[in-house]
């Protein structure tokens, strides 16, 4: 939760990861953002934006939290795309160049090497599977808190599944994120009642 963010900022250790899952998860937004334009899907649009407004707040990126939520505004209003083009400009650039920034400063962690399998804890995944399954079937976007906890554990028990089970999630699609769910945990033996 936003709240609990503040609250460890203080810790250098966790601000560094939220710094880094703030580059990692925005890095396709503005692809994302085009296609959902492109598709005049402006409901997925402004939810790409809301999600990227809070996390900007989250590790205090003020500026860009601002162009989020004029963007998100302009969505919102469902003004025409041309008065409000400047304004995603500018947002974009800022978002571009605030994770290239951070892709330079931050030390490397094991979060941006997805290819080190880490040793798959079967009690620990059956327990998050489980109350993954809850939060999808309740549609309680808390599912992405979750995730972003035990992030290692989750890539490497989904694999080459990882990515659209979490894009899912992120455009609140919680069917396919279900559905593969399901799947992983019939490869783990792992029953999600």
């Amino acid at each position: 939760s936003i709240v609990g963010l503040r609250r460890t900022l203080g810790k250098q250790s966790l601000y560094l990861s939220q710094l880094r899952k703030f580059a990692t998860t925005q890095k396709q937004l503005s692809e994302q953002l085009n296609s959902a334009l492109a598709a005049t899907d402006l409901e997925v649009a402004e939810r790409l934006v809301h999600t990227l407004k809070g996390l900007a707040g989250n590790i205090g990126a003020q500026q860009l939290q601002q162009d989020a939520a004029a963007v998100e505004a302009a969505i919102h209003s469902r003004e025409s795309v041309h008065n409000w083009q400047p304004l995603l400009q500018t947002m974009t650039t800022r978002l571009l160049s605030l994770i290239t920034q951070l892709d330079q400063k931050l030390p490397q962690s094991k979060l941006c090497q997805p290819e080190v399998s880490a040793q798959i804890d079967r009690e620990l995944l059956e327990r998050v599977c489980r109350q993954l399954g809850q939060l999808i079937e309740e549609s309680d976007a808390e599912a992405l808190d979750l995730i972003e906890t035990h992030l290692a554990l989750l890539r490497a028990a989904f694999a080459e599944k990882y990515q659209s089970f979490y894009d899912a999630i992120q455009k609140f699609d919680f069917d396919q994120a279900f559905a593969i769910l399901q799947q992983v945990a019939s490869i783990h033996k792992i029953s999600l009642d």
